[in-house]
């Protein structure tokens, strides 16, 4: 999950690309879901789910992700400012 400071319910976080990357760097197939308000500015390829509150986008491995260290790196922008983010994190 990625989420910004939302200060108005009409703040907008757009997904530009929302990536996740296995050990030695090998893509992960990921599903990205998004508010309603955000998905008319985000990837073609997010999901829109109404239930999402602004200023949230989930991603979401499509397969159990084995052991290993995982690289996320997410691009978009809030309100129209660009934001991103990259991190790492350990699957056990």
């Amino acid at each position: 999950m990625f989420r910004v400071p939302s200060a108005k319910a009409s703040d907008v976080l757009t997904v530009s690309s929302f990536s996740l990357a296995g050990p030695g760097g090998v893509a992960i197939p990921v599903r990205i879901l998004v508010p309603t308000n955000a998905k008319p500015g985000s990837v073609s390829s997010a999901i829109e789910d109404a239930r999402l509150y602004s200023g949230v986008a989930f991603m979401l491995p499509t397969q159990p992700l084995p052991a290993g260290t995982y690289t996320a790196t997410f691009s978009g922008a809030r309100n129209g400012v660009a934001v991103s983010k990259t991190w790492s994190f350990t699957a056990f």
